[in-house]
């Protein structure tokens, strides 16, 4: 089998994912590859059907070869799943963690703000409300810690507009703010100097979240069974890591 990454087009790591090709066509067993591309939208096809020949320059690019290149990208995309999974898993609970044990234990109450003293932007608002209202038709009690794990990705990767309604003083004395919490969210992201006074820069925290945004925007389109080679993440050497680098 010819393979669609040869001379190198695409780099490492994906290069060496080509090579489980052959172990995915042995499983599906396919013989005729038009019966495996005719329920393909044209649109879906095209995609890998114009790379290959524009950015691969394959030139006339055979229905095996485009068949193999939409594996190959289903193969990529099952791996960084994977670690998109253990990164929204990792965030999701970090930001718990901090913010039960620095707020409130119900912090995600919205009949209770007045004691957790935390304020939710009208988007946290309705998607704690949406949760809720699955765990409802699922007879489930809406508890802190199951709208934790029910919440979308959207709510946690916009943390930061989460405010907080304690006065200066007790913020002061109780350090509640996220210029505290967030070298516990993200303890490997690269800081200059000391830490709160780096998260206290506005810059910064949304460089972060620029971080977070990118691993939602992969997120969501592989869950909507998507190709992710063509994505890039603007990345600036001296002030951000790689997403994956961050939480672990």
């Amino acid at each position: 089998m010819e393979s669609i990454c040869y001379n190198n087009k695409i780099r490492s790591p994906e290069v060496g994912l080509c090579n489980l090709i052959n172990c995915t066509r042995y499983i599906v067993n396919m013989q005729d590859f038009k019966l495996a591309l005719k329920d393909f939208s044209h649109q879906r096809t095209a995609t890998y059907t114009n790379f290959l020949k524009n950015e691969l320059e394959y030139g006339q690019c055979t229905k095996q070869q485009v068949y193999d290149f939409y594996v190959w990208s289903g193969l990529v995309n099952s791996v960084f799943w994977q670690c998109i999974e253990r990164i929204e898993i990792i965030l999701r609970n970090r930001i718990n963690n901090v913010l039960i044990n620095k707020v409130h234990h119900d912090w995600l109450n919205l009949d209770n703000t007045n004691t957790t003293k935390i304020y939710f932007k009208k988007y946290h608002e309705d998607c704690i409300r949406g949760t809720i209202e699955i765990l409802n038709r699922k007879n489930q009690h809406p508890t802190n810690s199951r709208l934790v794990s029910e919440l979308t990705v959207g709510f946690w990767v916009s943390f930061n507009d989460i405010g907080f309604s304690y006065t200066r003083r007790e913020k002061n004395d109780h350090k509640i703010a996220w210029k505290y919490f967030i070298a516990d969210i993200v303890p490997h992201y690269p800081t200059r100097g000391d830490v709160t006074r780096f998260w206290s820069k506005e810059a910064n925290v949304k460089k972060l979240i620029k971080v977070l945004k990118f691993i939602q925007k992969l997120r969501n389109r592989i869950a909507h069974h998507e190709h992710i080679f063509k994505q890039e993440f603007k990345h600036n050497r001296q002030s951000e890591q790689r997403p994956t680098r961050i939480l672990v």
